[in-house]
């Protein structure tokens, strides 16, 4: 087996490096679920027909994924779609 020296320099260093490392995976082991919703859920919270919401994957306007017939679109990228059709107020 070798032995590997290290000074004061490079061992805290690594040991920032583990720091790092350890909090990362606290936050994700900490992580809430993203709420998915099937492709009935999303029409019914933007009150849309299943058509709409086909035109709107036609069109590349909102980010889904699909396992076989089935559509799921995450939360945040529902709310990254209403905001990109938002239309602001005048002021």
């Amino acid at each position: 087996m070798k032995a590997i020296v290290l000074d004061e320099n490079e061992l805290r260093l690594l040991e920032d490096k583990l720091n790092l490392i350890n909090s990362k995976l606290e936050q994700v082991l900490n992580a809430k679920p993203e709420r998915i919703y099937t492709d009935d859920e999303f029409c019914e919270l933007l009150k849309i027909s299943k058509r709409q919401s086909a035109h709107y994957r036609e069109k590349r306007m909102i980010t889904y994924s699909q396992e076989g017939r089935k559509i799921f679109y995450l939360h945040t990228e529902v709310l990254a779609f209403m905001e990109r059709i938002k239309i602001d107020a005048k002021k």
